[in-house]
């Protein structure tokens, strides 16, 4: 290998959907009912999101705008579509190269479930084909990297034939969570194991949770697909906030962790979600990554 740094690309088939998928909901932040047809796209456009205008956005790290909260993509200095980490981890984990994801309706794609599995389950019933004309960017570094941004750090290890990341987070209130992820199998032919590997849900600390909704974010917010962090004490004023804040849900369930509905959180399940969404970011750079990812407080 080369004594630096500049992925070194592999050769691997690349890899687009056998037929159209519509996917519907609402927006976790803007609230908005959305939908979007995911197409087959050539080989070698990697995944483009086309907006209601005919404009054309590549989903790429130069084109991406992170709030903190989400990942979206921007157009002339403007974000144009929001939260796109889950769709992105779900079309890398199902092996899809090249697409087209056409905004039909809304500003941000659809949240579902509030985890990857939701899109995973679409992409792997509408299934992929392999492109002769293409080959897939497969790519490893040559030595191991650190990479530091206040309190967060990222580790990458080279090794062959396997995606491996790792990571642990501050639980607010509760101290550190790990959790890893075997991602991806490089000799295999773009099938994937079962979905339920990537539904852990999106997550806030509840202290965080009026804030958000004051600065116009969480709009369309549901505890069916997105658990609480019980960081402070849950007082009658504060039941009563959130029962306003989650209106016409009826009542929530408590863990000594966690606020939530429906299926009972795990203790790693934020960190295995913050896993994932940093898969859907990796995945801006446009390459299939070998080698082992620890990532530590990430943003």
């Amino acid at each position: 290998m080369s004594n630096h740094s500049n992925p070194q690309p592999r050769l691997n088939r690349q890899r687009t959907l056998k037929e159209p998928v519509i996917i519907e909901g609402y927006g976790l932040h803007t609230g908005e009912y959305c939908r979007v047809k995911l197409e087959p796209a050539d080989p070698s456009s990697g995944i483009i999101f086309a907006l209601p205008d005919g404009t054309e956005v590549k989903a790429s790290i130069e084109n991406a705008v992170s709030e903190g909260f989400f990942t979206g993509l921007k157009y002339n200095g403007e974000i144009v579509v929001y939260t796109i980490e889950h769709l992105m981890c779900a079309l890398y984990i199902a092996g899809i190269d090249n697409c087209r994801v056409r905004i039909e309706s809304g500003r941000e794609i659809p949240e579902l479930d509030g985890s990857p599995a939701g899109f995973l389950d679409y992409l792997l019933r509408a299934g992929t084909q392999e492109q002769q004309e293409g080959f897939r960017n497969v790519a490893t570094l040559s030595y191991s990297r650190v990479w530091k941004n206040g309190d967060s750090a990222y580790y990458y290890i080279p090794a062959d034939e396997q995606l491996l990341i790792k990571g642990i987070i501050d639980l607010p209130g509760w101290g550190a969570v790990a959790d890893a992820l075997e991602v991806y199998d490089f000799k295999g032919s773009g099938n994937t194991p079962s979905s339920d590997a990537y539904r852990a849900r999106t997550f806030l600390p509840l202290s965080k949770v009026k804030f958000l909704k004051e600065s116009g974010l969480i709009k369309g917010g549901s505890l069916e697909y997105a658990i609480l962090v019980r960081d402070i004490e849950i007082t009658e004023k504060l039941e009563s906030e959130i029962r306003n804040l989650f209106p016409n849900e009826g009542d929530y369930e408590l863990t000594p962790v966690f606020v939530y509905r429906g299926r009972i959180p795990q203790l790693n399940e934020p960190a295995r979600h913050k896993l994932l969404d940093f898969l859907g970011d990796l995945y801006l750079t446009g390459l299939r990554w070998q080698g082992v990812f620890i990532i530590e407080k990430p943003g």
